[in-house]
């Protein structure tokens, strides 16, 4: 499995431990005995998410699990007192390679809980200052040419305001980052970015339509919304849409 993947492949795995084990009741205090089934999921669960944050710790598909998974980090805090207190889940645990201590797994965890807070404040101060409706767009100018429109890094979330006619590639999206900030923004004659604006519930006629649909250029965009979640450009920095009727 390739690690630009990891995320979608967590959320899976955390759909299906809401299934068979109730999250909310994981207590060391209770004894737990999971079913062998639930350990696996959990062991799982915590490899991947150390795969994640390790490797592909800065992949903006973490605003989708930051999104679906509430209440992750008290989890992953609850798993941590739980195997503490009972050899048998303890000697489990240390199955999670290359760790060979409780330790160690320890330090995992508490990595893990890291970048988890690291996103959840990008969430909040970046991804969830465009709020639903248009009014951050009151101010976007007027493109020049009729044909070309304009949309603000900020808006570029494939989670919400965007929607794109193709899935996400890892080569692509390595090929992007690569890139230059500069030459990702400039404008290409010869392969531009191209897509539509369409009205959304709360939009009002004071700005343009908030909801962005992308047939051409959706990597490149992906690759500029992770700059801009990293702080790394303005979430006003605008770049050039050519329009498509589709």
């Amino acid at each position: 499995m390739e690690t630009f993947y990891i995320a979608d492949e967590i959320i899976n795995t955390l759909r299906e431990l809401e299934e068979d084990l109730d999250m909310n009741k994981l207590d060391s205090s209770t004894g737990i005995a999971w079913a062998g089934k639930g350990k696996t999921k959990v062991r799982q669960l915590l490899k991947d998410l150390y795969i994640l944050f390790k490797l592909e710790g800065d992949n903006p598909k973490i605003i989708r699990l930051i999104k679906r998974t509430k209440g992750l980090i008290e989890f992953l805090q609850k798993v941590k007192g739980a195997y503490e207190g009972d050899p048998v889940l303890k000697k489990w645990l240390m199955k999670l390679p290359p760790h060979q201590s409780v330790e160690d797994v320890n330090n995992v965890i508490d990595e893990i809980v890291k970048g988890l807070k690291r996103w959840e404040r990008i969430v909040r101060e970046r991804v969830e200052i465009v709020k639903e409706g248009n009014e951050h767009l009151e101010d976007i100018p007027t493109h020049p040419n009729s044909d070309i429109f304009y949309v603000k890094a900020m808006e570029l979330n494939p989670y919400s305001t965007m929607e794109t006619k193709h899935s996400l590639r890892a080569d692509q999206a390595e090929r992007q980052a690569k890139r230059s900030t500069e030459d990702l923004i400039k404008f290409d004659p010869d392969d531009p970015i191209r897509g539509r604006r369409f009205w959304r519930p709360k939009d009002t006629g004071k700005a343009p339509a908030s909801g962005l649909i992308i047939s051409d250029g959706h990597h490149r965009l992906n690759e500029i919304y992770r700059r801009y979640l990293l702080g790394e450009i303005s979430g006003n920095t605008l770049i050039e849409i050519v329009k498509v009727d589709y």
